[in-house]
């Protein structure tokens, strides 16, 4: 195999796992995969046991532009898909501002894996690093504030023993300006369950759910040495 193709098989198998990769080679299914994919599996998997170093920087910078570029991608089809659930005159538009929102509930989510998977310290800064890198000068302060909704709501949910997933899906809700809601009672209205639902599916599902852990196990993240850097 030449290294151009093995590069192309190492990209096609990169959100997954090494206990994922492991579990192919054991079964070999040939129905699904050839021998050279295998053989790409096997060296992915000897490659992996050496870790690399990435700074902390650069791990949040990877982690942000994967969501962000994902997001505006695959942003369109999501809405199409979430429009058949709507009233016919209340739409989820395929704007840009619409894809950078569904981004920020897929970062809030996301993010929830650090402080599992890292030291508290780092993962803070870590954090810290995701905050800067959203937060644009045409954006402001406003990804930290929603960022901020999300993680208050995700809390709330959890001290409640709720699904937090739902908790996310309705602070998106009101961020893409979804009006759709149902009546319980006189003058009393809740959002739409069947909207939550598929929000809260959409944003869960969306990316590689073990991004993080997945980036812990192919690296060693390092701490920056920038000097005017403090946390």
């Amino acid at each position: 195999m030449d290294e151009e193709r093995f590069e192309e098989i190492k990209y096609q198998m990169e959100y997954r796992s090494t206990e994922e990769l492991q579990k192919i080679l054991k079964d070999r299914n040939y129905d699904e995969w050839t021998e050279e994919a295998f053989e790409a599996i096997k060296r992915i998997i000897d490659e992996r046991k050496v870790k690399k170093k990435v700074t902390e920087m650069e791990a949040a910078a990877l982690f942000v532009m994967t969501i962000l570029k994902d997001s505006q991608k695959k942003w369109p089809s999501i809405a199409k898909e979430l429009n058949q659930l709507l009233i016919p005159k209340k739409k989820f538009s395929k704007k840009q501002s619409d894809a950078m929102e569904f981004s920020f509930a897929v970062i809030a989510q996301h993010i929830q894996a650090l402080p599992n998977l890292l030291e508290q310290e780092q993962a803070k800064r870590i954090l810290e690093y995701i905050m800067k890198i959203i937060s644009t000068p045409e954006l402001g302060t406003y990804p930290r504030e929603i960022i901020k909704k999300y993680q208050d709501e995700w809390d709330a949910c959890l001290e409640q023993a709720e699904p937090p997933f739902y908790g996310i899906a309705s602070v998106l809700f009101d961020a893409l300006g979804c009006k759709d809601t149902q009546k319980m009672g006189d003058d009393y209205y809740i959002k739409s369950p069947i909207v939550l639902m598929a929000l809260a599916e959409q944003v869960t599902k969306f990316g590689n759910p073990r991004w993080w852990k997945n980036l812990t196990e192919r690296y060693n993240i390092v701490k920056d040495d920038l000097p005017g850097v403090d946390f």
